[in-house]
């Protein structure tokens, strides 16, 4: 039978949330809510001020101002913490990550008034990996001047302005098979500019790709855009699906700016891997090909399969595709 959490509240009266200065500190199954005040509002729920901390299945709700605020320690050294399996929703920001290393996997943050996930100057995460960030009320997850350098697996959608807001320097570089879903978000579901760089997918590296970028709700046009691009920078999109659920087909006004968003997939996806026998059986090396969306693109690398058979074919995923 689980514990009962540790529960960090009001108790009827203001309170200024918890400050994390100490390295190597860990917080799991708590509650942190109701910080804040209206005559002294500006308090973070949990602000993290040092190397190596880690919140698990924490709940960071009901706060007047940001759950959690991680920036440089008192020494003016770069702060770190990971987030894992936890909830953020109903405070005014969800996190704000600025002189920061954050790894954050399996979290979802929701029903926040401002931004959902703020990565400001300074910051930077080796993960941001299976999270869902829904309806909170202006962008999901924000990149001004910070770097992502694991974007994948992650739901972000309905959020009040923008889906992936990517801003003054930003990057966010996705790994192998991103499989991100940005859907249905009030404006772009991904914007680029003042000199950043997404990689939404570049087939001849493996890079990205096979992320679900769509809208079912207004669809693209009167200012909407799937991916809107104010850089002078071509976007590397290739191998993604933008004709959502009811498969609409894919027409060059889902964009502006220069993207390079063919080939590209519809679903259902196939990888077919094509094997040269080896001599005396055993496991061989593959070529291997894609096809699917009526065969309107063409994939090719390299996978260690087959185990001696002249063809195989196997769906998508499992690390074929």
């Amino acid at each position: 039978m689980s514990s009962a959490p540790i529960r960090f509240t009001d108790r009827g009266q203001s309170w200024r949330g918890l400050q994390i200065e100490g390295d190597g500190s860990s917080l799991k199954h708590i509650v942190v809510e109701r910080v804040g005040h209206e005559s002294d509002p500006y308090h973070p729920a949990v602000e993290i001020r040092a190397q190596n901390v880690t919140l698990k299945d924490a709940t960071i709700t009901a706060n007047e101002w940001t759950a959690i605020k991680a920036d440089e320690t008192p020494s003016s050294a770069t702060s770190s913490f990971t987030l894992r399996s936890s909830l953020i929703s109903g405070n005014e920001w969800g996190i704000d990550a600025r002189k920061t290393v954050a790894t954050i996997r399996h979290t979802t943050v929701k029903n926040n008034d401002d931004v959902g996930v703020h990565f400001g100057y300074g910051a930077s995460s080796p993960e941001f990996v299976n999270n869902t960030v829904s309806e909170n009320g202006l962008e999901g997850v924000q990149v001004y001047g910070g770097t992502i350098h694991k974007f994948k697996d992650n739901v972000i959608k309905d959020n009040g302005q923008y889906g992936l807001d990517i801003f003054d320097s930003a990057y966010v570089y996705m790994d192998g098979d991103s499989q991100n879903k940005i859907f249905n978000n009030e404006y772009h579901e991904v914007l680029l500019d003042g000199g950043s760089e997404v990689y939404l997918g570049n087939a001849s590296i493996d890079e990205g790709g096979y992320n679900e970028i769509y809208d079912t709700d207004e669809g693209y046009g009167s200012g909407k855009r799937y991916v809107k691009n104010r850089t002078s920078w071509t976007i590397p999109a290739e191998m993604n699906d933008w004709g959502g659920p009811n498969d609409d087909p894919v027409s060059s006004g889902m964009f502006d700016g220069p993207v390079d968003y063919e080939p590209f997939v519809t679903p259902p996806l196939t990888a077919f891997l094509s094997c040269a026998p080896a001599d005396g059986g055993g496991t061989v090396s593959c070529y291997a090909g894609a096809t699917g969306g009526g065969g309107n693109y063409s994939y090719d690398w390299n996978k260690d399969s087959c185990d001696g058979s002249s063809t195989c074919s196997v769906p998508c995923g499992g690390g074929v595709c």
